[in-house]
């Protein structure tokens, strides 16, 4: 049997998963792809020696960076995707028949053509909405020369290594505030709260510099080795989040169907143990 070695936070940790059958394996202009098989998790993609989705915990990941902004802005009709490049993110969002227009920004346009092929459970029929316009770019040039504008921008970025290390510097995210109508909201991931320490509180440092109004909220994703995944969300025109009452209104009128989020789960990822707590209050 041949096994998919990652080496996680520096080569400290390795995870194993047993490739029971290759899918793909290749280099793109920017980084090293690996499509394969597990019987538990069933198909992954590995970008830069890295698990970056499978399609048995996907959901958790996708719906957690999606309808957390989502429910949390009063009225998302125009979408930006920064990444992306399964399609996970685009098919949550597009389960919103209040959305019009998602435009989704990614890099890779191989990764986005194997996931076409291979990922569907994932991607669903997303790339076949006609709501959705997808654009294969440097995302950090689209948010710097777009002059449109969105109510919600999620960034579904990797590690800030490689290509995706564009994607954490001050610069970037004062575009995306630029792009934001009065009213916006952004989500963005940042990383394990045990293993990457740093990741988050850099995170919440940098983006206090840009918008009025930040919070982190966190999930397990089983895949993600190092226990809580930690995200940042940000708003622009908002003086606080919504409450449990408003989200609970606003989920019942979206009428979509999740396997993980609820109003009261969207609420209590805001509860922070204290070791996370103390790490972005510094």
């Amino acid at each position: 049997m041949k096994w998919f070695k990652e080496d996680l936070y520096g080569a400290t940790i390795t995870q194993w998963l047993a490739i029971d059958k290759l899918i793909y394996k290749g280099k793109s202009k920017y980084q090293k792809i690996l499509l394969f098989e597990n019987k538990s998790l069933g198909r992954v993609l590995a970008l830069d020696g890295i698990v970056q989705t499978t399609e048995k915990d996907e959901f958790i990941y996708h719906e957690m960076i999606v309808h957390v902004p989502m429910m949390s802005h009063p009225n998302p009709r125009r979408v930006l995707i920064v990444g992306g490049g399964d399609g996970g993110a685009a098919e949550e969002v597009l389960k919103y028949g209040s959305v019009e227009r998602v435009v989704m920004v990614d890099i890779d346009g191989e990764v986005v053509e194997l996931a076409k092929k291979y990922l569907r459970k994932i991607c669903k029929r997303a790339f076949e909405d006609k709501r959705l316009e997808l654009i294969i770019d440097d995302g950090v040039k689209y948010v710097a020369n777009t002059d449109e504008k969105f109510d919600v921008v999620i960034v579904d970025s990797p590690d800030p290594i490689g290509p995706g290390k564009v994607l954490f510097t001050k610069r970037f995210y004062q575009s995306i505030y630029r792009v934001l109508d009065k009213v916006g909201v952004m989500s963005r991931q940042a990383g394990s709260t045990f293993f990457q320490g740093n990741e988050l509180p850099q995170a919440v440092r940098l983006l206090r510099q840009v918008f009025p109004l930040n919070d982190v909220y966190l999930t397990a994703v089983p895949t993600y080795i190092g226990g809580l995944f930690s995200f940042v969300l940000s708003g622009k025109g908002l003086k606080a989040w919504p409450s449990l009452k408003v989200l609970e209104k606003r989920f019942a009128q979206a009428g979509i169907k999740t396997d993980y989020y609820t109003p009261e789960v969207h609420k209590a990822s805001f509860v922070l143990p204290v070791y996370v707590a103390r790490a972005i209050a510094k």
